[in-house]
């Protein structure tokens, strides 16, 4: 075997490259430009301590900074800051017996890799793995892990999902001693391991069993020094699984109800303010009748307080647990099972459900996904609203839209609505998982595994995507500009062909029938648009419309902002409420 290895950097970029090595002996790399100059020194390859020899962490150019042999290197020098940079590949040097990596606490197996046999560099397998463009993100692949991340991923993130198996077991365990079926020792025993065991370790055993939730249980079982064996007892998989999704959620949950109330509250302030703000309205896209931007934004901030209702029944629906065992009989407590089960939930602040079979049933979790769905349909309705005020040709309101911001490569001039636009396109994700919900309640029999693969993609995707979604609009409401004169100028550009439905009300009240009055505004309103003239002018020259008023009775129809009709009370109750 080399104790050198000399690799060349196969970034197109120029930039570092970062290392994977796993050797039962301890060479050193030396890191080449594509030219095959060499860069720096050679740097000698320690293995992390948990790791055993079977893997190397990930390295890096500052690999030199690791502390003397014997001293554990810290994340940071370990993981080199945990950033990439513009680096597209990892490079690996693998032993024929390496069992998987190790990249930023996260298990890669060997098997998921692309081997190249024969290498032209060494006489060994050389490995290539795609990494992701964001800077610090060594794992990215999809976007919601760089682009449209938000606080909100902490809750999808496998570390997390650990710790609320964790929580629950702890839960089990205590309501087992509280029964007296277990010692309190053990209680004590288990909750401290609890906190010693390592994602890492977990991904160890789950490559060699196939079951990530019993990889746990045994992680968690060689942590105990005396009490291992009663981790578990009397539960099923989705007794933890269900019980800690209940828990990821109701989080989940919480922290887009917050991002909510921001947004009520910004359409809220927004309503207000501009209340009194006449502006046309338009159905079918065609000019209608005057209303105020403040119905626009009243309207939208009643949407969204619906949705803010729906989440807290969501989180009744969803805030459910189970202790039940493997067909949701509870045969295993032995006769405790309703207690265990209350304990558990108590201990958790969550709700025991009535009845299940193996699983939580997924009319639950579908509904769940269903607000997502109707909360993203109301922010794009939101923002294609805002994207068509946004016209050119119309530009009554605007995105915000920065000194520095680019709206086209090749067009100067563009101001292009593009926070609105992804809006629009993330809302058809979040639509998208309804059906996929759905088609997980009809299990077979008492449960069937057909959910679990679907479900590891459409929580995390519809609830990151959603909490974007929401940050974003909450952005461009804030910043959101608005062009009086273009207001005016559109209430105006009909030549007040908006106002004929008043003018139809008032003949009607003196005298004219109604479906009379509506045929003659009907046909004065097509001469208008033919020979572009105002409506009022044309009417002023009808016999039928003389008989019943003046000039001046007339024109008075014709003022947008006298018929608004109860626009700022409906605003003003709305925002009561």
């Amino acid at each position: 075997m080399p104790k050198k290895l000399y690799c060349q950097n196969l970034s197109t970029c120029g930039c570092s490259i970062t290392w994977l090595v796993s050797w039962p002996s301890k060479p050193k790399i030396r890191v080449q430009n594509p030219r095959g100059h060499q860069t720096g020194t050679s740097f000698p390859l320690r293995a992390h301590p948990r790791m055993k020899n079977k893997c190397l962490g990930v390295g890096a150019p500052n690999w030199h900074k690791l502390p003397p042999e014997g001293s554990p290197p810290n994340e940071k020098q370990m993981f080199g800051g945990g950033k990439l940079g513009a680096c597209k590949r990892v490079v690996l040097i693998a032993h024929p017996k390496m069992t998987h990596l190790c990249l930023k606490g996260m298990k890669i197996p060997a098997s998921a890799l692309f081997l190249r046999q024969n290498s032209s560099n060494i006489n060994d397998k050389l490995v290539f793995w795609s990494v992701g463009r964001t800077s610090g993100d060594a794992m990215s692949v999809l976007p919601l892990d760089g682009r449209y991340k938000t606080e909100m991923n902490q809750f999808f993130e496998e570390e997390y999902k650990l710790k609320t198996w964790l929580e629950v077991e702890v839960a089990l365990a205590k309501a087992h001693a509280k029964l007296k079926n277990i010692p309190q020792e053990a209680v004590l025993e288990i909750e401290e391991a609890s906190k010693e065991v390592t994602l890492q370790r977990v991904s160890e055993i789950e490559s060699e069993i196939h079951h990530d939730l019993m990889a746990m249980v045994r992680a968690l079982s060689e942590k105990c020094k005396r009490y291992g064996g009663y981790v578990h007892l009397g539960a099923t998989s989705y007794d933890i699984e269900d019980t800690a999704y209940a828990l990821v959620l109701l989080r989940a949950i919480g922290m887009l109800e917050n991002r909510m109330k921001q947004t009520c509250s910004i359409l809220k302030d927004h309503a207000l303010k501009t209340k009194n703000l006449v502006c046309v309205a338009r159905t079918h896209g065609q000019h209608a009748v005057p209303t105020t931007y403040g119905m626009k934004f009243a309207l939208w901030y009643a949407e969204m307080k619906r949705h803010l209702e729906r989440l807290q029944r969501a989180k009744k629906v969803i805030g459910v647990g189970k202790m039940s065992g493997a067909a949701g009989t509870m045969a295993t407590f032995e006769g405790k099972g309703f207690e265990i089960q209350r304990l558990v939930m108590e201990e958790l602040g969550l709700e025991a459900d009535s009845i299940t079979n193996q699983v939580v049933q997924r009319d639950r979790h579908a509904e769940v996904i269903f607000v997502l769905a109707l909360i993203a349909a109301t922010l794009e309705k939101i923002a294609k609203e805002i994207r068509n005020l946004q016209r050119t040709e119309i530009m009554e309101i605007s995105e915000p839209f920065s000194k520095k911001q680019v709206g086209s490569s090749t067009m100067p001039q563009k101001r292009n609505p593009h926070k609105s636009e992804r809006i629009c396109s993330l809302a058809r994700i979040v639509r998208a998982n309804v059906p996929v919900a759905l088609e997980n309640i009809p299990l077979e029999h008492e449960r069937d595994l057909t959910n679990s693969a679907n479900e590891r993609f459409i929580f995390a995707e519809s609830f990151i995507v959603t909490d974007y979604m929401l940050s974003q609009m909450n952005t461009i409401l804030s910043g959101l500009q608005f062009y009086p004169e273009n207001i005016k100028r559109n209430l105006e550009i009909t030549g007040g062909a908006i106002m004929a439905e008043r003018v139809m009300i008032e003949l009607t009240k003196r005298g004219m029938g109604r479906q009379e009055a509506h045929e003659l505004i009907r046909k004065s309103s097509l001469e208008a648009f033919e020979q572009k003239k105002t409506l009022a002018e044309v009417l002023l020259k009808k016999e039928e419309v003389a008989k019943l008023m003046n000039e001046s009775e007339l024109s008075a129809l014709f003022d947008p902002k006298e018929y608004i009709g109860e626009a700022e009370r409906i605003v003003e109750r709305v925002l009561k409420e």
